[in-house]
């Protein structure tokens, strides 16, 4: 990756952040009070059916699809899931391609200052969270945070219902705006304000305009190419240079601006359109123009990664690890650590006293780093940088040494070796027995029962532990999350074995995919853990917290005893592979387990019923069903009636 120009290091270059700001800093308000988006409904734009595409910010509608679950037990995903079903659901009809593109950008230079104060941010809400929990209390939906699995189970929904889902290798904003070059796209869907100042967009479709009915769009509130340029006079290449003025998400390193400037967009047009000569010189000149006693060298190399974080230019065609990247085929932490040469750990919900799952189940040990690392010669230790939630200190530092002990294969040795080779490299990766690999072809039920392995040879949860989990597990798949009481809130130490089990689950989910996924050329992400079939953290608290017969009442005797004996065959499974895997195989007691297999990968997302409120756009009070979300709410024009519709999930007019 280092040895010769790649678009690694092109992004490098480029990047200076470590999470979003959303771009241009008072941007979007300036132009809201100035021009009103207008509005149209998906059918009416010149739509190419089975050519036409639109590109959307992923990170941009998370909350979307997520807010008003709970997060804190551990996630619900069947919701999640409904909710992208109905989103798609237009798009699908009309025959426009969404493609779905996440900032996975592996390259950024992660500044160490901003990460810890962000980080921080984190750690105050989680302790927040867990003194409510302790006085019985559940945070409020202002306090909403993404739930564990929650992008896992978004991009497997956008894909599973047709969207073409990407993980960036440069700037998500940036792997956006080049997509939306196409002569094919309708536009783009997002609340990035840097959206304004990139060329080449038709149509700049803002989520928070857009008028929602619960997850679906009614109709799409946009603004048109060009916009900014023609409301402050410009010429669409300065454009980026006005972002790195006004402050968006790379400026960090350019000096205060002149005086003379003053504060607001037009003033420092005023002075762009002034200064046009000297510009055509380049941004060491207007650098040298604007600061005559700043570090030119310095000041112009931060003006000049404003202006190309705008770039629109494709990068070089991707190799094998980058395209594994690009589909989300391997974890999106495998890059950066190969390219930052370093790994940093944010703050994991956790009881105090406790060891964090985190720390239990970490997503680089030093078998896994062994093998990222096998082909790059030199790295012996990596600099971990952690921040924790119940220690004196919140930050602490230390170093992950890399296996060395012995040979490790590099990633495309095993991705063109043999199934059987790849079933055994996996056994090794994990630390676990022979007989593993039979569970790398059982989907959800697979990951369990490989997870629950790892979570019982570590002793991070007991076997009865283990055993509640799974019972939840079936449960879910059963269908019967919306027949038992889940709603009591639970203990923090249900709350930590639940996170616990969910990263337990991650781990190996991880590992999955990238030994049997990763090498699969331009192809997309395949599901193995589907957590909005399986799990449901609220439940699964509610199974840790008190006796599962106590739950269980609410079902008749002959769903009790199958739910009993399917854990009973998943126990059997785990027990015979902690202690004596050699005669697995050969069991007959498998052919029930992969009844139960069968069972988990086609079971159907719970659709919890899910109640939110917001205004409407008809006059009168009403009530109805929408897909999955409930609705009330009042409506603004003449006239009295009752209707039908939905109220948006995130508070926003619908």
């Amino acid at each position: 990756l280092r040895s010769s120009p790649s678009r690694f290091e092109v992004a490098q270059t480029l990047s200076q952040r470590f999470t979003s700001a959303m771009g241009v800093k008072g941007l979007t308000k300036y132009i809201s009070d100035r021009q009103p988006p207008s509005y149209v409904k998906l059918e009416s734009l010149p739509i190419e059916s089975g050519r036409s595409f639109i590109v959307v910010d992923g990170y941009s509608i998370y909350r979307k699809f997520g807010f008003g679950l709970d997060w804190l037990r551990g996630g619900e995903y069947g919701p999640a899931w409904h909710r992208v079903a109905d989103f798609m659901q237009p798009f699908l009809q009309h025959r426009v391609e969404v493609v779905v593109v996440y900032d996975g950008n592996p390259s950024h230079e992660v500044k160490l200052a901003e990460w810890k104060k962000r980080r921080l941010q984190d750690r105050k809400a989680m302790l927040k969270a867990l003194e409510g929990l302790e006085n019985g209390q559940l945070p409020s939906d202002k306090n909403w945070e993404p739930a564990f699995c929650l992008s896992m189970t978004l991009q497997l929904a956008f894909q599973e219902h047709g969207a073409r889902v990407i993980k960036s290798l440069l700037e998500g904003d940036q792997e956006v705006a080049i997509l939306a070059q196409s002569p094919h796209c309708l536009g783009v869907l997002s609340n990035d304000s840097d959206f304004f100042i990139f060329p080449g967009l038709k149509r700049f479709f803002f989520v928070d305009h857009c008028v929602w009915r619960g997850s679906r769009i009614h109709r799409l509130g946009f603004f048109k190419e060009g916009l900014l340029a023609e409301m402050l006079g410009l010429k669409p290449a300065e454009l980026p240079v006005l972002a790195g003025l006004m402050g968006n998400d790379f400026s960090s390193g350019l000096p205060a601006r002149p005086k003379h400037m003053g504060a607001g967009p037009e003033q420092m047009a005023e002075e762009l359109r002034a200064c046009r000569s000297v510009l055509a010189r380049g941004v060491r000149a207007l650098v040298e123009h604007w600061w005559p006693s700043a570090d030119h060298d310095k000041v112009a190399q931060a003006l000049q990664v404003c202006v190309d974080q705008y770039s629109v230019e494709r990068g070089p065609p991707l190799d094998h690890l980058g395209d594994a990247h690009y589909h989300s085929r391997i974890p999106a932490n495998i890059l950066p650590a190969r390219l930052q040469l370093a790994l940093f750990s944010a703050p994991c919900l956790s009881a105090p006293g406790r060891q964090s799952p985190a720390a239990q189940f970490p997503s680089f040990d030093a078998s896994l780093a062994a093998w990222v690392f096998a082909d790059v010669d030199g790295v012996a230790t990596l600099p971990h940088f952690r921040c924790t939630l119940h220690s004196e200190e919140a930050f602490s530092e230390d170093e992950l040494a890399v296996a060395r002990d012995e040979e490790w294969p590099t990633f495309r040795q095993i991705w063109a070796s043999n199934e059987t080779d790849q079933q055994q490299f996996f056994e090794r990766l994990c630390g676990l027995p022979s007989s593993a690999a039979l569970c790398c072809s059982w989907g959800s039920l697979g990951c369990a029962l490989l997870g629950g392995a790892l979570a019982a040879k570590s002793s991070a949860l007991d076997m009865a532990k283990l055993r509640s989990c799974l019972v939840a597990m079936i449960l879910v798949v059963r269908g019967y999350v919306d027949k038992i009481e889940w709603g009591r809130t639970p203990t923090v130490d249900a709350v930590h074995d639940s996170h616990l089990w969910l990263s337990a689950l991650g781990g190996v989910e991880a590992r999955w995919r990238m030994v049997f996924d990763g090498g699969r050329f331009a192809q997309p992400r395949r599901p193995f853990l589907q957590p909005e079939r399986c799990l449901h953290g609220p439940l699964t608290c509610a199974v840790l917290s008190s006796r599962s017969d106590d739950l269980l009442q609410v079902l008749n005797r002959k769903e009790v005893q199958a739910v009993h004996h399917a854990a009973d065959a998943c126990m059997w499974f785990l027990n015979k592979l902690l202690a004596d895997p050699a005669d697995l195989a050969s069991s007959t007691m498998l052919a029930e387990l992969e009844a139960l297999v069968r069972e988990f990968n086609s079971a159907v997302p719970t659709d919890r019923k899910t109640r939110s409120k917001g205004k409407g756009y008809s006059k009168g009070t009403g009530s109805g069903q929408h897909g999955s979300m409930a609705f009330k709410g009042k409506g603004t024009s003449s006239g009295k009636g009752k209707g039908k519709g939905s109220g948006p999930p995130t508070g926003v007019k619908g």
